[in-house]
């Protein structure tokens, strides 16, 4: 794949502003798409039906179709989890992992890629194939053959095509009464306060790590250039089914916490121009207390943000987003009462030039 079917020739640097609060806390969600031609970024920000707080950053890959179907899914596949009722949290978090990545290869997950795809429904997608229009349609398949299958071997074609090539990463942060629980595939990544000190909240899962390069070798894969089979730079995602059997797997790395004060969430196009968990972060996010949360995360992204294409920085050329999630009362997590829904703002900003 050539850099022009990657990047546009100028960024799109409109932010998806989205804020919220209730008694115990307030977040801030901040996407842009950048220089990249699709945004693949997805975020989850929702109360369950159970009374806990989820949030999500789901840095897609090969597509943004795995990204928006598991930030759709994954709430539901949790709220269903008997151990999840049962508030065994660990537990079910890892379950609903593992069960929502094996759901994306059954007929129902193929037909919720496919819609996601192409924005309609999968009766729509069948009509538009079985009429050959062209302009409709843009795979690597022959639309003449393709349109004389049956239905359901179109969905799963077209389907299979997308969870073998893309995936994404899913760093989880789910709000209890009692903990925050941070669940991590992927290199997306969390970061806390906790007594007014940064902490690490979740592990970035690469196969240059001695634990996951021996799990890809064992399952017959190889590491080269730091990447699975010299491609793929993660070694744990949801999707990126040419890589399962235990190369590329969706089991979390779970980690708990108590009394934290603030949580900054983002994607590696965040982090790769941040200096990691260290002053750089602390100064910009958590000790600027003058500036508005929406304007420390435009901040961010604007200094990130690739001056051109040209530019010889590694960095700032990626689609970018972030939550920033603050607690008015460290205990906050221990507050037996009710909780407030979340009540939710929407902006969408153009930057300035």
């Amino acid at each position: 794949m050539c850099i022009d079917d990657i990047y546009l020739t100028k960024p799109k640097t409109k932010f998806t502003i989205e804020s919220g609060q209730n008694n115990d806390f307030t977040f801030t969600c901040a996407s842009m798409q950048g220089w990249r031609k699709t945004m693949e970024d997805a975020i989850i920000k929702e109360k369950l039906s159970t009374g806990e707080y989820l949030f999500g950053i789901l840095d897609g890959h090969g597509g943004f179709e795995v990204s928006s179907v598991i930030s759709k899914y994954l709430p539901r596949f949790l709220e269903s989890n008997i151990k999840f009722r049962n508030k065994q949290y660990e537990e079910s978090l890892t379950e609903s992992f593992i069960d929502i990545d094996k759901w994306l290869i059954t007929s129902e997950g193929l037909n919720a890629l496919v819609e996601e795809r192409f924005q309609m429904s999968v009766e729509d997608v069948i009509k538009n194939i079985k009429n050959q229009k062209k302009q409709f349609y843009k795979q690597p398949f022959d639309l003449s053959e393709l349109s004389k299958l049956a239905p359901k071997k179109i969905v799963e074609l077209i389907g299979t095509s997308i969870i073998d090539e893309s995936g994404t990463t899913a760093n989880i942060v789910l709000i209890t009464k009692d903990s925050i629980y941070c669940a991590n595939i992927g290199d997306s990544r969390s970061v806390g306060i906790q007594k007014g000190k940064p902490i690490i909240m979740s592990f970035d899962h690469k196969p240059t790590h001695a634990k996951e390069r021996s799990r890809i070798c064992n399952a017959g894969g190889f590491v080269a250039d730091g990447r699975v089979c010299g491609a793929l730079s993660l070694s744990r995602a949801f999707g990126d089914y040419q890589y399962k059997d235990d190369m590329v797997i969706a089991v979390p790395e779970i980690r708990v916490f108590k009394n934290v004060q603030m949580i900054f969430m983002a994607c590696d196009g965040i982090w790769e121009g941040l200096n990691d968990y260290g002053e750089n972060l602390t100064q910009k996010i958590f000790k600027n207390n003058k500036e508005r949360s929406e304007e420390k995360l435009k901040s961010i992204m604007n200094q990130i943000l690739a001056p051109s294409m040209t530019d010889q920085t590694v960095w700032g050329l990626d689609n970018m987003s972030c939550i920033l999630i603050e607690f008015k009362n460290q205990q906050s997590q221990n507050n037996k009462k009710s909780q407030k829904p979340l009540k939710i703002k929407k902006t969408i900003k153009k930057q300035k030039k």
